[in-house]
């Protein structure tokens, strides 16, 4: 069917790796200020776990459900979910002909879980780039509930 628009042949992105596996999990279109008026914003675990808050107080940053991003597990779950997302980044840059550069990355952690067919990725709480434009310069993204440092959210 998307084939015989005819407009512009279909981008294929992997998301065989999430489990819930939705593109919006990783990715959204936004309004940009750029030649093509849009650009993406994707989810970025290596940035949720490199922020310089949580990197000053890397053992005691409460992610949730007990949980501090000085957790092994968690911090190779991200690392895991990072390649699957640079991955699909890397697609679409070459598809569109958007550059690194235009590119919105937002923090969001993920965590493994094995549903019967091997580790998948699923968000380990709201994740901004699963929000909805709402119009040219208006985005509602949810609440991430993110790691708190010094009672603050820092997503």
């Amino acid at each position: 069917m998307l084939e015989s628009q005819g407009a512009q042949p279909p981008v294929t992105v992997d998301t065989s790796w999430l489990v819930v596996g939705h593109v919006d999990e990783i990715v959204h279109v936004v309004r940009a200020d750029n030649r093509r008026g849009w650009t993406i914003m994707v989810a970025d675990p290596r940035l949720a776990v490199d922020r310089p808050a949580v990197r000053a107080h890397h053992r005691q940053t409460q992610a949730d459900r007990g949980q501090t991003l000085g957790d092994r597990k968690l911090l190779r779950d991200n690392e895991i979910t990072a390649r699957g997302v640079e991955a699909q980044v890397a697609v679409l840059l070459a598809e569109t002909g958007l550059r690194p550069d235009e590119v919105v990355r937002v923090p969001a952690l993920f965590h493994a879980v094995d549903i019967g067919q091997g580790p998948r990725s699923i968000a380990f709480s709201p994740n901004s780039t699963n929000g909805i434009s709402l119009t040219d310069r208006d985005y509602a993204a949810p609440d991430p509930h993110g790691p708190v440092v010094a009672g603050t959210d820092i997503f």
